[in-house]
């Protein structure tokens, strides 16, 4: 992948990205604020991204305004993700989510590596980040009635 596009041929994403970052990015008149965000965030990156540099991912956690955990798995920018449960699986992660260091290095010097896919590191997370099970909404609408119910009849074809 080139480093500089050239002007006709840049990618839409490239400039709303660090508009984003910065708090400048708007969408239909609506300016976009990350740090609205007060929700518990869960930041996932793999170790070898050559897409998305761990570190690049790790400024993520200055973006949003409630608390953030930060985790770091082993891989690429696929494998890293879909990384599922295993004897090869390993992550890193620090206990003290609720004061992140700055910086990604100072992060990785804190952060300390576990067996295990980071999968499982999300589902414990999320259980203790969510609130109780409920119903979901009812789909479609008046205007738009639901075809069928979900996950669509697709699915089985």
């Amino acid at each position: 992948m080139p480093r500089r596009y050239p002007p006709d041929s840049r990618p839409s994403g490239e400039l709303s990205a660090a508009h984003l970052a910065t708090g400048d990015l708007e969408i239909a008149g609506r300016t976009i604020d990350l740090g609205a965000i007060k929700a518990p965030t869960y930041v996932v990156s793999a170790i070898n991204d050559h897409i998305v540099p761990w570190e690049a991912a790790y400024k993520s956690v200055g973006l949003v305004s409630g608390p953030v955990r930060f985790v770091l798995g082993n891989g690429g920018h696929i494998a890293g993700i879909v990384s599922p449960p295993g004897p090869k699986a390993w992550h890193m992660v620090t206990e003290t989510e609720s004061t992140l260091p700055p910086s990604g290095q100072a992060w990785l010097s804190a952060a300390e590596r576990r067996n295990g896919s980071w999968w499982e590191d999300w589902a414990r997370w999320s259980d203790a980040s969510s609130g109780p099970l409920q119903k979901p909404p009812r789909m479609g609408s008046c205007k738009h009635r639901a075809v069928t119910d979900g996950p669509g009849g697709y699915v089985l074809e």
